[in-house]
């Protein structure tokens, strides 16, 4: 057997949360998720770039100021944050 680091393990762990847009009326996704220990995060949702950052504390012991702040302050966070970013980079 190959030996694997404890980051990579954690990794694999991680892949097992999804973002996805709207989980559709009568989907089955989150009990397919809770099945296999995982999470789905909805990007609709007010709050899902904290709920990542949690998801990742708990998982990884991911550390970001965005946990320590209100829900309220979390998106101020995150407008002024994303205004930093040239997002013509990315096409």
């Amino acid at each position: 057997m190959f030996p694997v680091s404890v980051s990579l393990l954690q990794s694999i762990e991680v892949l097992r949360s999804l973002l996805v847009d709207r989980i559709g009326e009568g989907s089955r996704i989150v009990e397919m998720a809770k099945a296999i220990n995982g999470n789905i995060v909805q990007m609709s949702m007010t709050y899902w770039t904290k709920e990542v950052a949690s998801i990742l504390a708990e998982r990884i012991d991911f550390k970001h100021p965005i946990m320590k702040l209100s829900n309220r302050d979390s998106l101020e966070y995150i407008r002024e944050a994303m205004k930093k970013i040239n997002l013509r980079e990315f096409i």
